[in-house]
This record gives C-alpha cells, structure tokens and sequence, in this order.
C-alpha cells in the first residue's frame, strides 16, 4: 500500500524519526519545536507552526497519529496524487496551527505538539471522498459511516476547544485541522461535492 503512496511512506519516517529523536537523544528539543502561539506572535517564531508536526509527546501519541495516517493517507494521496495529498496536509497542519493562533496568542502557557492537525485534515478529506465507508474505532464493535464519524468528531472538537486547559488535548488544533482539510480539499478537487452529494444518494 505505502509502495504506491510515497508521501504517505515519507511523512510516516519524517514523523517517527523526528519524534523518536526528540524523546531519546534531545528531550529539550520538544519545547524548541512545540506550538506556542504566543512565542510565534512576540518572537516572530513563525516555524513553530509546522515543526510541532513532527514531534509528538509520547511513543502513544505518536502510535495513534501514525496508524490513522498509514490507514487513511495512502487512500487520499491515490485521489489527490503525491502533490495534492502534500499540499493538505501541511494545509491542514497550518490551518490547525492558525487557529491555534487565533485562540491562544496572548496564552503564555499554551504549548501543542502532534501530528493530529494535519491528520484531521486527511480523515475529513477521507470522508468527501468515501462518505458511507465504515470507520473502525478501538473498543467500538461496529463501523461508523465516514461522514457520520467527521461530523461527529468536527462537532466535538468545536464543543471541546471552548474550555481548552493547560495539559489537555489540542481540539482547537483538532478544528483547525478538519476545517483545514475540507476547504483545502474542495479547492483541490473542486468536483468533490458533486461526487459526495452522489455518493449519499446512489
């Protein structure tokens, strides 16, 4: 599968080897290359934005993101091509990373690492493209219809990033990312709503 997909193989090794370095050789590093919104908008590091992409804050974390990337990546970069999945991917990263930055700049204590933004984008561009197929979630029995699922976790992510905490999850980064992904996506392949709107009622 990944044979066929070379940006989906290539940001899988890109985000293994980067996190797996931060945690055993250069622990300091995270907090170089985490997103803090407030250090990009007072000391204009702007690169933050991408960089908090590739390190994750545990082998968990970065064994959830990889999985959802090896499974839906190599489906999205078949209909978009290796130049088109590129582009939403690091879109969505960017769009997850800007509303981040709308939310938290003046928040000297937010900070977010994680592949998860960009990701967001992937499955929402899953669900355009394949609206009916089943997702399968861990300790969940039964498969959920793509677009059930993304509007699903798009609604919770919008409810759960109004009362974002220090050490919880990143949903703004989360609703930045899906957001990110569906935009890009139409703009991409501008005929995706007329096959998605098809798809529903085939």
């Amino acid at each position: 599968m990944l044979a066929s997909s070379p940006i989906s193989a290539l940001l899988l090794v890109v985000n293994i080897l980067t996190t797996c370095y931060v945690l055993f050789m250069d622990p300091r590093a995270m907090d170089r290359l985490a997103l803090k919104p407030y250090r990009v908008k007072h000391d204009q590091e702007a690169y933050r934005l991408l960089s908090s992409g590739l390190v994750h804050v545990n082998m968990g974390h970065l064994l959830v993101n990889m999985v959802t990337l090896f499974f839906f990546g190599p489906a999205i970069e078949y209909q978009l091509g290796p130049i088109g999945f590129l582009v939403l991917y690091l879109g969505s990263d960017l769009t997850s990373g800007a509303l981040s930055m709308i939310k938290h700049h003046n928040d000297a204590w937010y900070s977010s690492v994680g592949a998860s933004g960009a990701i967001s984008g992937v499955v929402i561009a899953y669900a355009l493209f394949y609206p009916l197929r089943p997702i399968y979630m861990m300790f969940i029995p039964i498969g959920i219809p793509a677009i059930v699922f993304a509007g699903l976790y798009i609604g919770f992510s919008a409810w759960a990033a109004k009362d974002q905490r220090p050490g919880s999850i990143a949903h703004v980064a989360h609703l930045g990312g899906a957001l990110g992904g569906l935009l890009i996506t139409v703009i991409l392949e501008p005929s995706i709503l007329a096959h998605f709107v098809r798809m529903l009622t085939y």
